[in-house]
């Protein structure tokens, strides 16, 4: 770990960024953990983090370093990391807490089709077609051509319809 204290703190977030994107878990999260050490880490350095606990399974952790980097993150938009947490919530079965996350989310952003969908999701498991319905057809109204969101609403509403 001694060899990572060459690197100034952007390079090694700039690495670890490129090992999660090539999905090198390991080696992002050896870079991360070095960083964080450090005096002054970055707080972007604690969104990689979320994203990389969440992918290796650990919830919990992700749930914390989201968490952080949202409550620290001053001016910088936090889309995908608000929706992310949402996701870690879900996972740990806290699906109330995603869906006040991903509603607050859609306050901000209401055309954006990860958390329409997902919320559209839970709504489905719970019961509540009808409004997962209204979710799933804002997104085939309102997502730009290509989005992969488009084809997974008309497969849940294909799903839906069938019951």
């Amino acid at each position: 770990m001694e060899f990572l204290s060459t690197f100034d703190t952007d390079e090694l977030l700039a690495l670890a960024d490129i090992d999660f994107q090539k999905e090198r878990n390991a080696e992002a999260l050896f870079k991360l953990k070095a960083l964080i050490a450090r005096n002054n880490t970055p707080i972007q350095a604690y969104a990689l983090l979320g994203r990389i606990y969440a992918t290796i399974g650990l919830f919990p952790r992700a749930q914390s370093a989201l968490r952080f980097f949202i409550d620290n993150n001053e001016g910088m938009p936090s889309v995908n990391e608000r929706f992310q947490l949402g996701l870690v919530e879900s996972d740990l079965g806290n699906t109330e807490e995603a869906i006040n996350i991903w509603s607050e989310l859609l306050t901000q952003f209401p055309d954006y089709p990860p958390a329409l969908y997902h919320k559209a999701k839970i709504f489905v498991a719970s019961g509540k077609e009808q409004e997962a319905i209204v979710l799933l057809n804002h997104i085939l109204e309102t997502a730009q051509d290509g989005d992969a969101h488009i084809s997974l609403a008309d497969k849940l509403l294909s799903k839906i319809s069938v019951h």
